[in-house]
């Protein structure tokens, strides 16, 4: 994954959010706002 010009594997990205970075709490309320558009639309898969 690409952010800020940045590139950044899995486990760059869990160890973010698991110290709550700036960047790891970023991503996990995008997911989370992502996560409730999909159930507000009925989707339960991403195709």
């Amino acid at each position: 994954m690409q952010a800020g010009g940045q590139s950044y594997s899995i486990n760059q990205i869990l160890q973010e959010v698991r110290q709550q970075t700036p960047f790891g709490r970023t991503f996990m309320k995008d997911v989370v706002m992502l996560t409730i558009d999909l159930i507000l639309r009925n989707k339960r898969q991403l195709s």
